[in-house]
Parts: structure tokens; C-alpha cells; sequence
């Protein structure tokens, strides 16, 4: 269950960026990493950030719910 919410997570941003955001998204995901770089224009920024931020938070409340499971690394994820 888990993994398929951090799966279904990590999916929804990489694609919302790519496919709604017109951003390139350059990397590699497989199972367990995710390895993947924006190339966001300039007018893209700020909303390739948004969206970001409401990832981080989906990812904390994970985080949260399932701590024996996930962990976050403080430096990587302040607002």
C-alpha cells in the first residue's frame, strides 16, 4: 500500500509537470528511485514550484501516516 502511494505520487507529479505543465522532465524512475531533473522554461517556474509545494505536502502526510516506512530527510524537504 505504501509503495503504491509514493508510486501513484511521484507519478502524478512527473506527469502533471510533463504533460499539463509542458515542462521536460529528464532522469530515470524505476522501483524504489527516482532520479529526475526539470527543465522548466522561465515562465514555467512558478508553476512547476506550486506544484512542487503540493507534492512535498502529499509526501509528508505519507510520511507521516506511514513513518516505519518512509523517511524524509528535513534538509530536502522545507518550505
Amino acid at each position: 500500500m505504501v509503495c503504491g502511494a509514493v508510486s501513484g505520487l511521484v507519478l502524478t507529479l512527473l506527469k502533471g509537470a510533463e504533460k499539463d505543465l509542458n515542462i521536460e522532465v529528464r532522469g530515470t524512475v524505476a522501483s524504489g528511485a527516482c532520479h529526475v531533473v526539470f527543465v522548466p522554461q522561465p515562465e514555467q517556474i512558478s508553476a512547476l514550484q506550486e506544484v512542487c509545494r503540493v507534492f512535498q505536502r502529499g509526501f509528508r502526510e505519507l510520511a507521516c501516516i506511514y513513518r516505519d516506512h518512509i523517511q524524509l530527510d528535513d534538509n530536502l524537504t522545507k518550505e
